[in-house]
C-alpha cells in the first residue's frame, strides 16, 4: 500500500518557524500528495553533539490523537544522546489548541476524523495513509543526517501514535525498535 521507493528517499526540506522553542530545528518535510495537491509533514527535530566521528542513535516520535509535533520530546531525547525528530500528523502547527483545534498550516494533508471515519475514501485520501507516509518520511530525514547511525533509529509513539507506531513498525523494516505505548 505504501510506495517504499519513494518514502525510503531522503524527503525535500523546508526550514519551519520554530515558535519560540530553543536547542531545536524547525522543518516541513515533503509529504505525499493530497486530492492532487502537494503536502508537507511540520517537524522538530535536533542532534546529539557527539565527538569526533561518532554516530548518535535515532528516535521517530509520534504523537498521539490532538497532539502535535512536540519540541520537548526532542529535546529530551536528544539530551539522552539521540538524535530526535517528531513530526505532526494532521497537518497542525505546534500552538496551542483554539475552539476550532490547533492551527493548519497551507500544505496539510487529512486530518483525523474519529475513529476511522475515513475508511470509505480511497487509500490515498485517508488519514492513516498519511500519518503512516510521515512516519516513515520522518524516518527517511534522519537516515539522511551524516551523524545519525541509520541501523540504530527506533520508533516510539503514544495513544493514536502507538496505533501508527504498530502499522510502521510492519511497513518500514528500517527501524531497530519500536515503543507503541
Amino acid at each position: 500500500m505504501w510506495d517504499r521507493n519513494v518514502l525510503y528517499r531522503t524527503p525535500q526540506t523546508t526550514p519551519a518557524e520554530t515558535y519560540g522553542e530553543a536547542n531545536v530545528e524547525a522543518v516541513y518535510l515533503e509529504g505525499p500528495s493530497y486530492r492532487g495537491k502537494p503536502t508537507k509533514i511540520y517537524a522538530y527535530y535536533a542532534v546529539s553533539k557527539v565527538d569526533g566521528d561518532e554516530r548518535v542513535p535515532g528516535i521517530v516520535l509520534v504523537h498521539g490523537g490532538g497532539g502535535t509535533a512536540f519540541a520537548e520530546w526532542v529535546r529530551i531525547w536528544s539530551a539522552r544522546g539521540y538524535a530526535a525528530i517528531a513530526v505532526d500528523l494532521e497537518g497542525q502547527l505546534p500552538l496551542p489548541k483554539t475552539e476550532q483545534g490547533r492551527p493548519r498550516h497551507d500544505w496539510a494533508g487529512p486530518q483525523r476524523k474519529g475513529e476511522f471515519a475515513d475508511y470509505g475514501l480511497p487509500l490515498k485520501e485517508q488519514w492513516m495513509y498519511h500519518a503512516v507516509s510521515a512516519v516513515m518520511l520522518a524516518n527517511s530525514f534522519l537516515r539522511s543526517i551524516e551523524r545519525v547511525d541509520p541501523s540504530r533509529i527506533g520508533l516510539h509513539g503514544i495513544s493514536w501514535g502507538g496505533i501508527v507506531t504498530g502499522i510502521v513498525s510492519g511497513t518500514d523494516d528500517r527501524f531497530a525498535f519500536a515503543v507503541p505505548v
